[in-house]
């Protein structure tokens, strides 16, 4: 494993908008090291098992990038997505692209992600501006835990029913209601909601067969969804002391 090689381009390589940019050709680059230098910021590859608050990534073998986590960077290159042997994508702190807009709908993740339909497994998003995800979201077919944390989340897309996922995460942001589709996730057995003040109902989790556990504090329910039979735990309320307990 190599301790602290990084990589940098020699090139700007900032986002523009969906409509006007050239679709992603993963097969200019050889490598995932050739992916790597195709960042504008600086990516240094890192021993298992040491963090940095700094962007770096975990190697499984030479030229195989299975991690990656973005700290603190103005902007989100499309070629992330030809990392091939990706397994874990976290971005911290950071932006999608680096120009202002107040339009909500220029904060869509981008659809390549389905590049990485095959190889990702798990997905983390924390204080980086993410108001919805594509459609072609729901073709990660290995994803098993998804969070997106204080992003401004506004809703969900219907193909997230079509996620293999266990763990979902969505705390801090401005959901209003979820999915009917969400009760298509037969695997999901943990859903975090906490801070959704909007957040008015879970009833399309009726029927959810495994889901254990729920929580979602500090949103506006007022009642648990009904059938589901291994349910073991379940916080929701507007506030704590107002909270309705199973």
């Amino acid at each position: 494993m190599i301790a602290t090689q990084s990589y940098k381009d020699t090139h700007s390589n900032e986002e523009i908008p969906s409509e006007t940019r050239v679709p992603l050709n993963c097969s200019l680059y050889n490598d995932d090291y050739d992916v790597l230098a195709s960042f504008p910021f600086h990516v240094n590859i890192q021993s298992d098992g040491v963090h940095s608050s700094t962007t770096y990534a975990y190697q499984e073998t030479e030229y195989q990038i299975y991690m990656l986590v973005i700290n603190n960077e103005n902007v989100l290159p499309l070629t992330v997505f030809c990392l091939k042997h990706l397994k874990y994508f976290n971005m911290i702190n950071s932006s999608i692209f680096p120009y202002f807009s107040d339009n909500d709908a220029d904060f869509q993740f981008p659809p390549e992600i389905e590049y990485l339909s095959s190889s990702l497994t798990t997905v983390y998003i924390e204080n980086t501006k993410v108001t919805q995800l594509p459609e072609n979201f729901g073709k990660l077919k290995n994803l098993s835990s998804f969070e997106m944390r204080n992003t401004g989340l506004i809703n969900l897309p219907d193909a997230i029913g079509n996620l293999p996922l266990n763990f979902l995460r969505l705390d801090k942001n401005n959901l209003v209601s979820l999915p009917q589709t969400i009760s298509n996730i037969e695997s999901l057995n943990m859903l975090i909601l906490d801070d959704n003040l909007r957040l008015h109902s879970l009833q399309s989790l009726n029927g959810n067969r495994n889901m254990q556990y729920i929580m979602a504090r500090n949103c506006s329910i007022d009642r648990l969804p009904y059938n589901l039979p291994n349910l073991i735990s379940a916080t929701i309320g507007l506030i704590p002391r107002n909270c309705i307990q199973l």
